[in-house]
């Protein structure tokens, strides 16, 4: 059997508009190597499981759809995606993203299968509005090739986008994760944890910035609040990284008060949970964890 070298994972919910060139932007890769490439709709409302089916019948040999019965959440949509990828790499594609370079893949494997301690390669990507038209930002907007696990776990450089896995160094993606509003960072982070993080300096994809995004179209609060959930879950959940999720969930927690934005219900909601008491006590038992709910 000829076992892909790369899986290439497309999670999709209602982007009829641009699921289409989503896919065929993956279809068009041109590598030495096979391809899986799995589309996982979250039963769409809209025209979407329509436009997959009319792909799939020209491209059937190329794809494999899975088309829910029953809407489960991007989360777990991407889980079950993600866990069932046979390749030595896995990059993802949301769909209403799309790859701009047909040496996308070729570029990043043969930077990878150089580099056996790479756990990760991205790219830059450009910011594009609903139609494709460029916003003129780049993310990340300063490049360099070598990323270590702080950079990545205080900043996040790595667009959805861009990212190739090494699945040896990434071989499942957790329960935990499924309790978080965010699955790429932490992903990025665990894979990080494990080897060094590249970036090639060609910008290869466009990230699309709309209204209906979840993560562009979510107010700045919210996007705070879910970003100390995932400090939270990750040092709750990875032992190996309990300590240095925790000071940047720290670290986190100060630039939200420091923006006068602590008033946030699911802040606070967070701050004075058992868990985050029984955390602060493992973190800092000579600490009184009560103070940290009040202040």
């Amino acid at each position: 059997m000829n076992w892909p070298k790369v899986s290439v994972v497309t999670i999709t919910y209602n982007q009829e508009r641009y699921i289409e060139q989503a896919v065929t932007s993956v279809l068009q890769q041109q590598t030495s190597f096979p391809i899986q490439y799995l589309v996982a709709d979250d039963c769409s409302t809209d025209g979407t499981a329509a436009i997959l089916n009319r792909l799939e019948l020209s491209h059937g040999d190329r794809m494999q759809l899975r088309l829910r019965a029953s809407n489960v959440g991007i989360m777990r949509n991407l889980q079950d995606a993600y866990n069932s990828a046979t390749g030595e790499y896995v990059a993802l594609l949301e769909g209403d993203d799309y790859w701009t370079d047909p040496l996308k893949l070729q570029r990043q494997v043969e930077l990878m299968d150089s580099r056996p301690e790479c756990s990760l390669s991205f790219h830059p990507v450009t910011y594009v509005d609903e139609s494709g038209k460029s916003l003129g930002q780049q993310h990340p907007p300063v490049v360099k090739q070598e990323w270590n696990l702080q950079d990545v776990l205080y900043n996040n450089p790595i667009q959805t986008c861009s990212v190739v896995f090494r699945r040896s160094m990434l071989p499942l993606i957790p329960e935990f994760i499924l309790q978080l509003k965010l699955a790429d960072w932490p992903l990025c982070i665990m894979a990080t944890h494990q080897g060094v993080a590249l970036c090639l300096d060609q910008v290869m994809a466009n990230y699309r910035v709309h209204s209906q995004g979840v993560w562009t179209g979510a107010p700045t609060p919210r996007k705070q609040a879910a970003v100390a959930r995932m400090y939270f879950e990750l040092a709750l959940a990875t032992p190996e990284l309990k300590e240095i999720a925790s000071q940047a969930l720290e670290r986190h927690v100060e630039l939200i008060a420091a923006t006068a934005q602590t008033k946030l219900p699911a802040f606070w909601a967070l701050r004075q949970s058992r868990p985050w008491q029984t955390l602060a006590r493992l973190l800092k038992p000579a600490r009184d964890p009560a103070s940290d709910a009040g202040e």
